[in-house]
This record gives C-alpha cells, structure tokens and sequence, in this order.
C-alpha cells in the first residue's frame, strides 16, 4: 500500500451479497468477541506501530482468522494467497469492489476496522484514520455507544429512530426488537456504512437517511423508541462531525430533547447520551430541566458525572492534537476562552430519558450515578419509570405503609461498622445491584432493618411494627426513616411494589 492512502477514508459500495459473503467468511473463521480480546489489548499496546504486529507469529498459526484478524484489527497489508483463503467465500475481486480491502496488486489491506459487539459485526473507519482533516470519521463502537445500547429499553416495539446513527449500532440493536428503524445522519458515510453493517448482519429492516438530526424526518411520523448519541464534545469548532456538534452543547441537547418529546408516539420513549454545561454553584440538572419543561413526557437523568471546564479542555485537545504542541496550545487557548466567554464552568454527561405522559402532570428525577454500566440494563430504566411513577401517585408518603415491598432480586448488601472510643458504630447500609447500574442506594440503621425484611407476607407499616417490637427500636423513628427508604429506593428502581 502506498504513503498516500495510508490516512484516507475508505469508500463501501453497498452490495448485499458481498456483505453475506463477507459475514460468513468472519463467522466460519471463529471472529467473535472472546478471540478478538487479546489482538485489540496488544493493538491497543502497540499504537501507532500496530501495522507491524505479525499476528501470525504472535498466534503460532496461519488459519484464516489469523489474516483477518491481521487486516481488520492491525490494519496490516498481508499477500494476495492469504487473503483469499482469510476472505473465502468472498473473492478478492468482491471485496476490492465493495469497498472492504484494497489492493496494490501484491499485498491486500482493509481501510476498515471490524468488532464485534452484543453479536453485532461492525465495520467502521480504523482508529489511525482519526486525524486532521478526516471530519467523516465514523467510528465503529465507542465507549458512548456502548453505555447508550446498555441503557436502552428493549422492549418489543413498532418504530424506533436512530438519531446520529453513525455506523449503525444502535439501529441495528434496536431492530432485533423493532418492526423498523430509521436512522438518520449529516454525515452520507455514515448512511452509507450502517446501510453495509445492515447487510452484514442480516438485519433488514432498517434504513438510513441523510439530513441534518430531524430534517431527514417526516414531521408527522412518530415513534415508540428514539435513540441519540449526541456529539459529546462540547467545543467551539467542529473537527469530527461524530464529536462535535457545531452547537453549543446546552442548545443541541435542548433540540434533539424537544424535538425527539414531539416524535413519541403514546407512552413512547426517547433516550439520549448528551453533554450541558453549567456554572459550578448551578444545581446539577438545572439545564435539563430546561429542556424537558414544557414537552409532555416524564423523565429520568442519570447524570453520569461532571468535569470543570478546564480540565476537560486540557483533555479534549489532547487526542485532537496528539505529539503537536504548538496545536495543542493553539486549540487550548481558543477552548477556555470559548468557555470563559460563555460563563461554561463545567461540562455533565448523562443519559436523559423521556417517556410520552398518558396525562396528568409530567415529572422529572433526577440520579448521580457516577458509575457507567457494563451489560443491558434496559428493564432497570423501566424500573426507574415504574418506581418513580410509584411515587407521583401518592397523596402522602405514609400511604406506603399500605403496601407490599421487596428489593429487586440480585441486590447485594453491604454494611459496615467503624471503631469509636466507646466501641463499634454500625454506619450507614449500602444497597447495589448485580449488574452494576452505576449507582447504590444507603440507608441508615434503622431503615436497614425493616427493608431487608420486607415480603409479601406484611405491609410496610406490619413490617415496622414487627422490628420495632423484635428490636426495641422507636417506632415513631424507624416509620419515618422506613418510609424514607422504600421512597428512596423505588425511585432509584431497587425496589417494587408487590402485587
């Protein structure tokens, strides 16, 4: 391959016999995400030399998942033999045609990464095309996709929309339970590779528009689920269309929030990974309950975390100008003076999730959850909208009293004493769960004895009585201090109500 096509972004000429093709050729070959964790830690090991990793030699062997993993992870060129038995059934004339491997006549190379996530084969630009000048970049599965996907509903659904679908990931999660998705992107590459990633994975009931967030969208369309990665960094210029919005952040969450509020159909939901920027002294979630107000829908945020702005700009124009100082300088500089002009003191991700009201007032409720999960946790968000909604209806918190109470099952307890000069103080209780959703509940000594024995069996109020006589506890404190804990625990959705 020549100097000259080493940083160019690839073309795919959508085809969707040579997407099967191609399909097979990494399912027959064992591409699957246990065999492709040790290649993606030493690609991540060896930077930008990892053209030069022989996987053959590291792997002492030469099957065709070797070569594949060679050109898909490595980004290194290997002979025209290799390539043909790694790509079979594919030809080599297929795949130079579609787009996935270019040839220079002796040596096969691809322009394209290739991962697996959730079951999913994804093609995307390989990670040493993120550079100057590349504004199409489209990334194969970020860190933000995957704690969208974790966090997304799954239940069974008509419609879903993707907004800023980039490779397609969402989408493609989303019609394994939709009857069909849109996906929608400024970007025609990115339309273009999850049209290929479609074909790939044999998910066909999806399509892709090219418009900028609604405007690919008929305005009377609507959708039970709406899906947004938004571009994460708040910045005043746009480097990479998949990263930097070319809005202030605070304005281009309002909008996708607002506009996704008004494509829901009854009882739909939207959720969006976004960024909003604030003063240090503002509550945490002010800004969002700006961009909710007004829409109809109630909403859950878990706000993910905070960075003060000059700490996360020192971050940001460190990966968009990598081993150059003066540039690094020059796009520092222009960021704080951004923020300073702006009065942005510091920058909160997290996930808004709105869901249509069916009537009454809307509310909103908002969770620190600092953590960011690791597997799906899409029932744990209907949790979340069932405890709160739990909450809401209640005319007086002792109405819980009445009513039946557990934890969630696969809750895991943890309490703890500390040493004192009179001896040991039990301190607070801490409740997770399993899978981790980013967040624990505590609940103090009193509480903790009356959650942990909550059943079918009694009410709340039965369960109060009976620890207050079983442990000689005030009951006046530990009612109090009960209901403030099942209240607690239902909105952060680590409790439910029997039936």
């Amino acid at each position: 391959m020549n100097a000259s096509s080493a940083r160019a972004l690839g073309t795919l000429a959508p085809d969707p016999e040579a997407a099967w093709r191609l399909r097979h050729a990494l399912l027959s070959s064992g591409y699957e995400a246990d065999r492709l964790a040790q290649p993606l830690r030493l690609r991540s090991l060896a930077g930008s030399a990892r053209s030069a990793v022989d996987w053959r030699e590291i792997a002492g062997s030469d099957e065709p998942l070797t070569g594949l993993v060679e050109l898909f992870i490595f980004g290194r060129a290997i002979d025209v033999a290799r390539a043909e038995a790694s790509l079979s059934p594919l030809s080599i004339h297929d795949a130079v045609r579609a787009g996935f491997v270019q040839s220079d006549g002796d040596s096969i190379a691809s322009p394209w990464e290739v991962l697996v996530h959730d079951g999913l084969l994804l093609l995307g630009d390989r990670p040493d095309r993120l550079t100057q000048g590349n504004v199409d970049f489209v990334g194969t599965v970020s860190n933000s996709a995957r704690t969208l996907a974790y966090q997304t509903s799954r239940a069974p659904v008509e419609a879903t929309l993707d907004l800023g679908t980039g490779s397609g990931v969402q989408a493609l999660l989303a019609a394994r339970h939709s009857r069909r998705v849109l996906g929608v992107d400024l970007n025609a590459r990115a339309a273009t590779i999850a049209t290929v990633n479609g074909f790939v994975n044999e998910l066909l009931n999806t399509e892709y528009r090219v418009g900028d967030w609604f405007e690919a969208v008929d305005p009377a369309r609507r959708f039970d689920l709406v899906v947004a990665n938004l571009p994460f960094v708040a910045a005043p210029q746009v480097v990479y269309r998949f990263a930097h919005g070319g809005l202030d952040p605070n304005d281009l969450s309002r909008q996708i929030v607002r506009g996704a509020a008004m494509r829901l159909a009854d009882g739909g939901m939207a959720q969006i990974l976004t960024s909003w920027t604030r003063r240090i002294e503002d509550d945490r979630i002010a800004a969002v309950r700006d961009f909710v107000a007004g829409t109809g829908c109630d909403a859950i945020v878990l706000a993910h975390g905070a960075e003060e702005a000059a700490v996360y700009a020192a971050e940001q124009c460190g990966w968009l100008a990598p081993r150059d100082p003066a540039r690094y300088g020059e796009l520092l500089r222009r960021w704080l003076r951004y923020y300073r002009d702006a009065g942005v003191e510091a920058i909160e991700t997290g996930l808004i999730s709105l869901r249509r009201s069916s009537g009454g007032a809307s509310w909103l409720h908002g969770i620190q959850s600092p953590g960011m999960p690791t597997a799906q946790l899409g029932d744990h968000v209907a949790r979340l909208f069932a405890g709160n909604d739990e909450i809401e209806s209640l005319g007086d918190a002792e109405e819980l009293l009445t009513g039946h109470f557990s934890l969630i099952a696969g809750h895991r307890v943890t309490q703890a004493s500390r040493r004192h000069p009179d001896g040991y103080h039990q301190e607070a209780t801490t409740i997770e769960l399993t899978p981790d959703v980013g967040y624990q509940a505590s609940v103090s000594g009193y509480a903790a004895a009356v959650v942990l024995s909550m059943s079918a069996a009694e009410t709340l109020g039965q369960t109060v009585e009976r620890v207050a006589d079983e442990t000689g506890m005030e009951e006046p404190t530990l009612r109090a201090e009960a209901i403030g804990a099942v209240k607690d625990l239902l909105q952060l959705g680590m409790a439910t109500r029997l039936h």
